[in-house]
């Protein structure tokens, strides 16, 4: 190879091509997570063969663990089977980086050396234990004041000189190789709202002026890097909401773009035009590509959540669509089982499984990544047959179920609102019970070969036991921990999925006309529905739950005419005067002092209507999935506030959703957002039965019609 890691794949190229070796999952003691075919001779005929990746990116980087400590065994499976692999956003220059760069260094080019900086970059650069107090310039001026965090005011040149200093320093000690990674703190605010950010903005404003906003910073950070360093490479983000192409974008040839994908669906192609959510996201990254020749995109279908998944057929069809598209490569969030998490990610559900329960998915894409034409049932069944061994037959027909329930349903899903496709697999017919079918007469299979392997003569171990791959241990093994995901993955999600079903709420239908000027007073709001059932919003590391304060007592009313649902909101709040409230019709309202109602009619598509409003009547809609703001639903609303409460009536029209039929069932969730600062507060806000936010399968069934008993 060009480079040293090519020898490294080229040489596992040789022992799987050539000698039949597989590698499937990460070495633990009870499976070596491989295939080591016994062979009694073997000739290979002299052979030459030139072989470049189609990706030039296929990179795994550490999600939430000790970036100084190499995750050996996940690592090394994942380089034999194609990928790269690295830390991420952490400098390998620390002393305490040292054993990582000692595994690492052999096994990825230097051009992919991560030099540090990442999200973490303003803290590390300017921290502010050191700065605020005599700088408090340097950070960002939020609400009127300076305030010390993540972000810091990117037009202040001793900001950006101190920036580019640290990138120096951070490339020179790692002789000036590898790649600057450069991207803002994780989070959509904080950002500085002084008159200089401000103009750097331009004259787009809002949302797209912080990417150009951002992209002028880099132009600097650049600039000086390069006059001390002129051979640097940067990696720059374009993340949340700097992901707008930028006005004037000028980028240099040498710098590479990382789009991130976040709210993309991956139930259908990347660059499927059916699909809302991939529409926007592969409109902005051929956006950047038509700029930048070198785009890589970053993935987050670990970071939603689907352990067990099936995956394998959509990732193929996506890395041939990168290719199509001219994309450089994709990289994604790694989980690798033997990584050393940090709190809470240590004790998260399915963390350490992600990757041993997905080997399927991960096989196939380090192989397609490589070959984009390589048949994803192929793969399949090459390494499921070696996987299983003599268990195949039983676990052919158990996977190609599981696979036939995850391709024929068609929901968009994906981080950041989570998994909601593994939930439901199970509520098809008999399929719970055929797949445990499955799994038993796999066991019995290898019942049969355990009790064969201990019959001995004269002492020695049997023909079975020594020749059998996988032995029968390992297939137990191997099975078991097939029947482990089914339960927790599949079984658990389906039975709270199920037992969801059984909220209910009603649109009853109004006697009298509604007339909206948030009073609420009409007659016809006696014979509303009505709920007051708001928790603590769940997260998807299922924490939520506590009640909302008396104090903050929240009350919805719900009713229905032949056109419009309409929202009765009665929400106490003891501090009025502090009311974070947006006048601009689609800004960010749902950022404010908020009620949210997210829609979802008895439609065959996978939309919903996402709906905020505050406290003055402000509106916010979007179309969802995809978060598109230019979708106008004609949401009318009346806000009034008064002494301890506001109160919200809002009128939501049919027209765009779906005609109101008495007796239909819509899906529908309810969320109170409060921005105050205080002991009240609930960072994530309350929602009905602690439902999460964007995630259809925890939306409440509301039926249209009928009488308001049950409400309360």
């Amino acid at each position: 190879g060009k480079e040293q890691p090519g020898d490294l794949y080229e040489a596992y190229r040789f022992l799987e091509q050539k000698v039949g070796v597989r590698w499937f999952k990460a070495w633990t003691k009870d499976d070596p997570g491989e295939y080591v075919p016994r062979l009694a001779r073997l000739d290979i005929a002299p052979y030459e063969e030139t072989v470049a990746p189609a990706l030039t990116v296929r990179l795994l980087g550490q999600t939430a663990a000790n970036s100084c400590i190499a995750p050996t065994n996940g690592a090394t499976c994942a380089v034999r089977n194609g990928f790269q692999v690295a830390a991420s956003q952490r400098p390998w220059t620390r002393p305490a980086a040292r054993d990582l760069r000692g595994f690492l260094a052999p096994r990825i080019s230097p051009r992919l050396w991560n030099n540090g900086g990442g999200h973490d970059i303003g803290p590390a650069a300017v921290p502010a234990a050191k700065y605020f107090k005599d700088h408090p310039e340097y950070f960002p001026l939020v609400d009127g004041e300076r305030v010390a965090n993540g972000q810091f005011c990117m037009s202040n040149p001793d900001v950006i000189r101190l920036v580019a200093d640290h990138y120096v320093r951070l490339h020179e000690a790692d002789g000036c190789r590898g790649t600057c990674q450069f991207s803002m703190a994780d989070t959509a605010s904080g950002y500085c709202t002084c008159a200089n950010c401000r103009a750097w903005d331009g004259p787009s404003g809002a949302r797209n002026g912080i990417a150009t906003r951002f992209n002028r910073f880099v132009a600097e950070i650049r600039r000086i890097c390069r006059e001390k360093c002129p051979g640097m490479r940067f990696r720059f983000s374009a993340y949340s909401i700097y992901r707008n192409l930028p006005e004037g974008f000028d980028p240099d040839p040498t710098d590479t773009i990382e789009y991130c994908t976040h709210e993309c669906c991956y139930g259908h192609t990347f660059d499927d035009p059916k699909c809302p959510r991939n529409a926007i996201r592969f409109r902005e990254a051929k956006a950047w590509l038509g700029k930048c020749p070198t785009v890589l995109l970053r993935g987050y279908f670990t970071c939603t959540g689907v352990p067990y998944g099936c995956y394998e057929r959509q990732q193929a069809r996506d890395i041939r669509a990168y290719r199509k598209a001219g994309f450089a490569g994709w990289c994604e969030e790694a989980f690798f089982s033997d990584a050393k998490y940090w709190p809470p990610y240590d004790k998260k559900p399915g963390v350490t499984e992600q990757f041993r329960s997905n080997w399927q998915w991960l096989y196939v894409a380090g192989h397609v990544s490589w070959n984009p034409d390589l048949d994803p049932d192929a793969l399949l069944a090459d390494a499921e047959s070696k996987y299983y061994g003599p268990a195949y037959a039983a676990m052919k027909r158990y996977h190609a179920l599981r696979r036939e329930l995850w391709d024929s349903n068609t929901s968009c899903f994906g981080y950041p609102t989570g998994n909601q496709r593994t939930p439901v697999l199970l509520s098809v017919g008999d399929a719970k019970e055929r797949l445990f079918g499955y799994l038993d007469e796999a066991e019995r299979i290898v019942k049969g070969l355990v009790e064969r392997s201990r019959s001995t003569k004269d002492g020695e171990t049997s023909i079975v036991d020594l020749h059998l791959q996988p032995t029968p241990a390992v297939l137990q093994h191997r099975i078991a921990f097939d029947r482990h995901c089914l339960e927790e993955y599949w079984v658990k999600p389906n039975d709270e999925y199920k037992a969801r079903q059984g909220r209910q709420l009603r649109a009853p239908l109004a006697k009298s006309p509604v007339v909206l000027d948030g009073s609420g007073d009409e007659p016809a709001w006696k014979d509303a529905f009505y709920t007051e059932d708001f928790q603590g919003a769940r997260t998807y590391e299922h924490k939520g739950g506590e009640p909302l304060p008396p104090e903050l007592a929240t009350r919805v009313g719900i009713l229905a005419d032949e056109k419009n649902l309409y929202f009765l909101v009665t929400a106490k709040e003891p501090a009025m005067d502090k009311l974070k409230l947006t006048d601009e019709k689609d800004g960010p309202v749902w950022g404010d002092d908020a009620i949210e109602f997210f829609i979802r009619p008895p439609s065959v598509d996978n939309c919903y209507a996402h709906i905020a409003v505050n406290a003055l009547g402000t509106v916010y809609d979007a179309r969802c999935p995809g978060m598109d703001r230019t979708y106008d639903y004609g949401v009318e609303a009346k806000g009034r506030r008064e002494k301890g409460r506001y109160v919200l009536e809002v009128r939501v029209p049919a027209a765009k959703l779906h005609p109101i039929r008495p007796g239909e069932t819509w899906q529908v969730l309810v969320g109170r957002s409060r921005r105050i600062k205080d002991p009240l507060t609930c960072k994530r806000g309350w929602t009905l039965g602690a439902a999460r936010h964007h995630d259809p399968l925890s939306f409440f069934s509301m039926t249209i019609g009928g009488s308001a008993e049950g409400g309360k």
